[in-house]
């Protein structure tokens, strides 16, 4: 139920459960789950002739299989650096946000993260992970050790990092970006990175305007100068 709740928490509409039974035969039986844990029985089909073809070319068999072996075996071969969303130009992007968060303390950890700590971490971080992998689609790992998170992106930007930790004193979540402290709150990378959004296209909008009415502007002129000229042949 836990498991189930925090997947509900994820998206607005909840989350998909599937309960496996294999006694006489093979059953299977789907839920909708919606939060904070409410079950509901429904339907499904099966076949992947339902599936928009798009969607079935988007990952292959290979892709996965070169995953696995990187895992297993990291020193054979040079990884493969994928071009996908930059984890770096995504924090180079909600920066200017995060400076009124910047805090010159170091977080002080508590000795023992207990499981509800944790899970309390991950629930306020799920949102922002959620936003960045699946709307901007960040191709990252996410690691969890000794009460810290990490995101870790190995890119052909290079490898950024990014960290969270429990701060015992202020009783609330650091983030760690670049050897600076910022202060941290459930959804505050996806608030940051639409504002940022917003900021820019109101700048171009802004500039588009600003083009638009020196041309209407130039183009006044051009047609005064024309009636001017026009007036003075005709005095002639």
């Amino acid at each position: 139920n836990t498991t189930n709740s925090k997947y509900a928490k994820m998206r607005a509409e909840g989350a998909i459960s599937a309960l496996v039974n294999v006694d006489p035969k093979f059953r299977l039986t789907m839920y909708h789950v919606a939060f904070p844990c409410s079950y509901e029985k429904i339907s499904y089909l099966v076949g992947n002739d339902l599936i928009p073809e798009k969607y079935l070319r988007l990952k292959k068999a290979e892709h996965f299989e070169r995953i696995m072996n990187q895992r297993l075996s990291p020193a054979q071969g040079k990884r493969e650096l994928h071009p996908s969303a930059s984890l770096r130009s995504f924090f180079q992007k909600i920066m200017p946000g995060l400076q009124d968060r910047l805090t010159k303390e170091p977080a002080v950890r508590p000795e023992e993260y207990d499981e509800k700590l944790l899970n309390s971490m991950i629930d306020s971080i799920v949102p922002d992970l959620t936003f960045m992998s699946d709307v901007l689609e960040i191709e990252m790992s996410v690691l969890q050790k000794d009460g810290l998170i990490a995101f870790v992106q190995d890119s052909v930007d290079g490898v950024t990092k990014a960290f969270f930790a429990y701060d015992d004193r202020k009783k609330q979540i650091l983030f760690q970006y670049d050897a600076n402290n910022y202060l941290y709150e459930e959804g505050l990378f996806e608030k940051l990175y639409r504002n940022a959004l917003n900021a820019h296209q109101n700048a171009h909008a802004i500039a588009e305007e600003k083009d638009n009415s020196e041309s209407a502007e130039a183009v006044g002129i051009v047609h005064g100068m024309l009636r001017w000229i026009r007036f003075n042949r005709n005095e002639d």
